[in-house]
C-alpha cells in the first residue's frame, strides 16, 4: 500500500459539482488546511453555474457537469464528466509533477482512476452512505475501496455502515472553518424573552427527503396558539437554484408564520435570534453522515433536535444540548418545542450544552486529524 508522501506535496484536488453543500463546504476547508501547510494544489471542480464554496475560495479549473431534469440526462452528464476528469487528471500526472489525488466523495471515480493509473497516491474523502441509485453507488464505493490509498470519513457511522478497511480508513469529524467557527462563538443566541417569538429554523437542500414536508407540518400546528402563549415562528433556509426555489414556494399555500429564505447571506444571522434548529431527514429517503447545519447552531448556543439513526448521534449525548426525534413524530417535535418556548431557564441551560458539545469539533481538531493524513512527518 502506498503511503501519503511528506508534507509541502503537489495535490490535485478534486470535486464533481462545487455548490453550497456540506461536502463542498468540508472540502473547502481541507483545501485552506492544505494550502496553508505548503500543500501546492491544483483544483478542479464539475461547473454548475455560480461558484459555490469551493470557487469562491479557491481558483479552480472546471469541467463540463451540470444537472439535468431525467435520469437519462443525468447519466449521461454524469458519464461524460467521468471521462472529462480521467483525461484531465491523467494529463497532469503524465505531465506535472503530481504526489497525491485528493478527491472528494464518491462521485470523482474518473479522477481516481487516472491517479491509480499513474501510481499517484489517491486519497478518498466520503461524505455519504448511498445516492439516488443503489448499483451506482455500490460501484463507486468499490472504486473506492480499491482505488483509494487512504480514505477519510466523516463519521464512525460512515465508516462502519460502508465497512471501509480500518487498516486505510482515518474518521475525520467535520467542523467549520475558523471564520465561521469564531463567528458562532461570537453569537449570543438569547431569544429568552417571553414577549418575542421563539424561532425554529431548518437549513438543507430542497429534496423531499430532507423533511421538507414534516417541517412544514410542525409550523402548521403553531397557526393557532393559546391566548398569551408566546408565539412561535419557523424559518426554512433552502440551497436551491432560483427557479427551482420560486416553484417550490407558489406550489402550495403554506403556514402562516413559516418564512422561506433561499441562501441566505449568512446563515449565522439566522441562528442568532434561533430558539432551536432541527434536522428532519427522514431516514427512508436519507440518512445524515454528520450534520453540518446542527454543528453550526450548537456552536452558536441553539439547541438542535436530529434524527435517531446516523452520524449526527456522534454530535451531542440525548439531552446534551440536543434530542433525538422521528422527524415523523410530528407529535413528539411539537411537545419540544412548546417545552422550549415556555420555559427560558431550561433553554438556557440546554443553550449552554449545546455550546459545550460543539467543542470537541473545533476547527483545531479538524486541521490536526487531515494533516495527519496529508503530513504525517509533521
Amino acid at each position: 500500500m502506498n503511503t501519503v508522501p511528506k508534507n509541502g506535496k503537489d495535490i490535485v484536488c478534486v470535486h464533481l459539482y462545487d455548490d453550497f453543500s456540506g461536502a463542498a463546504n468540508v472540502f473547502e476547508q481541507a483545501l485552506s488546511i492544505l494550502q496553508a501547510d505548503g500543500h501546492r494544489l491544483q483544483v478542479i471542480v464539475g461547473s454548475g453555474g455560480q461558484p459555490g464554496f469551493i470557487r469562491t475560495h479557491h481558483p479552480a479549473r472546471t469541467i463540463r457537469y451540470r444537472m439535468a431534469s431525467t435520469k437519462l440526462g443525468l447519466l449521461c452528464n454524469f458519464l461524460l464528466a467521468q471521462v472529462l476528469l480521467f483525461v484531465r487528471v491523467l494529463r497532469l500526472c503524465l505531465t506535472r509533477r503530481v504526489d497525491i489525488v485528493y478527491v472528494n466523495t464518491v462521485l470523482p471515480a474518473g479522477a481516481a482512476l487516472a491517479g491509480k493509473l499513474c501510481g499517484k497516491t489517491v486519497v478518498f474523502h466520503l461524505h455519504e452512505v448511498g445516492l439516488g441509485s443503489a448499483s451506482l453507488f455500490r460501484l463507486l464505493l468499490g472504486i473506492a475501496r480499491r482505488c483509494g490509498d487512504r480514505l477519510i470519513s466523516v463519521s464512525s457511522y460512515l465508516a462502519t455502515t460502508l465497512r471501509l478497511p480500518a487498516g486505510k480508513t482515518d474518521v475525520v469529524p467535520n467542523s467549520l472553518s475558523p471564520a465561521h467557527w469564531s463567528e458562532a462563538q461570537a453569537a449570543r443566541a438569547a431569544p429568552n424573552g417571553h414577549d418575542k417569538p421563539f424561532v425554529v429554523v431548518m437549513a438543507c437542500s430542497l429534496r423531499w427527503y430532507k423533511g421538507l414536508d414534516s417541517f412544514a407540518e410542525l409550523a402548521q400546528r403553531f397557526d393557532s396558539r393559546p391566548p398569551g402563549a408566546r408565539p412561535v415562528r419557523f424559518e426554512l433556509l433552502l440551497n436551491a437554484q432560483q427557479d427551482e426555489f420560486d416553484e417550490y414556494v407558489q406550489s402550495r399555500r403554506w403556514p402562516r408564520h413559516l418564512a422561506m429564505i433561499r441562501r441566505p447571506t449568512s446563515i449565522f444571522d439566522h441562528y442568532r435570534h434561533a430558539g432551536l434548529v432541527v434536522n428532519l431527514s427522514h431516514p427512508e429517503g436519507w440518512i445524515e453522515t454528520f450534520g453540518l447545519t446542527l454543528l453550526e447552531a450548537m456552536a452558536c448556543g441553539v439547541p438542535v433536535i436530529c434524527p435517531q439513526v446516523g452520524g449526527c448521534l456522534e454530535l451531542f449525548e440525548p439531552g446534551a444540548g440536543g434530542w433525538r426525534i422521528d422527524s415523523r413524530d410530528i407529535d413528539a417535535l411539537e411537545q419540544k418545542v412548546v417545552e422550549l418556548a415556555a420555559d427560558p431557564v431550561n433553554w438556557s441551560d440546554a443553550s449552554s450544552q449545546a455550546r459545550h458539545s460543539a467543542q470537541q469539533f473545533a476547527p483545531s481538531s479538524f486541521s490536526t486529524r487531515l494533516l495527519r493524513i496529508f503530513s504525517p512527518d509533521q
